[in-house]
């Protein structure tokens, strides 16, 4: 269990099986990543209460939290900044039941894939395969993300979703998450 944080990360790496059914891992997390990906979900509530006020401030929008992100082979990787993921979440199976996916990587062709995500119910980081939430595998929440990333909207079950804080070409944010949650938490006097 993180001391900063009342989460704990059970899975360190992103692993994807081959055609030969080896395991080779896509990218193991950096510890440094642990304390913001940790953060976000300890303080959850709190983003999900004011994401109409982190959709409409593009400093906001705009905080990179590393380990966030979208992988495709062939097709690259996507960092996800705060406010991408929580559309995601909101509009498409990035957020089911209690999982929060923050990291998905894996193959267009194929469908084999690799995620991580928080469980909400467990307060636990766990790891795996998207099934059975992706019951079409690695396109079925890729592909969304890389949509978002690129045009800035995407379909979900024959809905257009447009994103509130899009940009073509976005300025990262120079406010850290920590930065953005002491602006958030309300003030004790």
């Amino acid at each position: 269990m993180s001391k900063k944080h009342d989460v704990a990360f059970v899975c360190d790496e992103l692993n994807i099986q081959n055609k030969n059914g080896k395991i080779q891992s896509i990218v193991t997390e950096p510890a440094q990543n642990k304390d913001f990906v940790g953060a976000v979900f300890a303080n959850l509530d709190l983003l999900l209460k004011n994401k109409d006020i982190i959709y409409s401030h593009s400093e906001f929008y705009n905080i990179q939290i590393p380990g966030f992100f979208v992988g495709g082979i062939f097709i690259g990787q996507r960092n996800l900044l705060l406010g991408d993921l929580m559309v995601l979440w909101e509009n498409t199976n990035w957020h089911s039941d209690d999982k929060y996916y923050y990291s998905i990587v894996g193959s267009p062709l194929s469908g084999r894939n690799s995620a991580k995500w928080y469980n909400s119910k467990t307060k636990q980081f766990e790891g795996g395969p998207l099934e059975p939430i992706a019951k079409r595998g690695w396109g079925e929440l890729g592909f969304p993300a890389f949509n978002y990333k690129q045009h800035g909207s995407f379909t979900v079950k024959d809905k257009r979703i447009v994103c509130p804080g899009w940009s073509a070409e976005p300025v990262v944010s120079k406010l850290t998450l920590f930065d953005l949650l002491d602006k958030l938490k309300p003030k004790q006097y």
